[in-house]
């Protein structure tokens, strides 16, 4: 049986969720328990968006999500690599290492996939891609109507799986709920850095599909 370590690596303001679970979790239990914080989890991200900090300059943004991630449950190292507003979110133990993100955040700092494949560290990051969608809904809720670009969606033809290919790593690209398992499987396997795309749409929650 194998534990699963996931990680959360936020450099700046993006924040990832994470957590320990086993094959034998179905985790309908915890999904429960994510939905019945998604108001808080939303206020969280609302006052990121209110805070509009610049880059390298998130000091309450980074105090929040760490003020988060430790209430969770995680540990908390801040400071990464010399910068005040960096930290690493580690939670549980063992490998392989899991991140599962959304791609809006996630396209921002995307090329760190070749700084993994470089260091060849084995992560297996998991993208709901759904076009942005979630970022979208709250760039809308910010800047007025006639703005010119009110909001920033991703094509629906953005491949997260062919980035990583690129920058040397494994990529998978998932569009059905059911292919998530064996493609799992597969990356962990490989014992490289793996991104996998899985295709959803701004109703969808990525948990349902593990």
């Amino acid at each position: 049986m194998h534990r699963l370590r996931f990680v959360a690596a936020v450099l700046f303001a993006p924040a990832a969720l994470a957590g320990q679970a086993s094959k034998s979790t179905s985790s309908p239990a915890t999904l429960s328990a994510l939905d019945a914080k998604s108001a808080h989890y939303a206020g969280v991200a609302k006052q990121i968006w209110g805070f509009a900090e610049l880059g390298y300059q998130e000091y309450k943004s980074s105090a929040l999500l760490r003020r988060e991630l430790a209430t969770a449950g995680f540990k908390v190292d801040s400071g990464v690599a010399g910068m005040p507003t960096a930290f690493i979110a580690n939670y549980g133990s063992g490998k392989p290492v899991i991140a599962i993100v959304g791609d809006f955040g996630f396209g921002l700092s995307a090329f760190e996939l070749e700084t993994a494949v470089r260091h060849r560290v084995p992560v297996v990051i998991v993208v709901a891609n759904n076009a942005g969608a979630g970022g979208a809904t709250r760039q809308g809720q910010f800047f007025p109507a006639a703005h010119p670009e009110r909001v920033s969606r991703y094509g629906t033809d953005v491949r997260h799986d062919l980035t990583m290919r690129s920058c040397g790593g494994r990529g998978y690209r998932v569009e059905c709920p059911g292919e998530l398992r064996s493609t799992l499987a597969d990356a962990f396997a490989s014992g490289s850095p793996a991104c996998i795309d899985v295709m959803t749409n701004e109703h969808t929650a990525v948990g349902a599909a593990i």
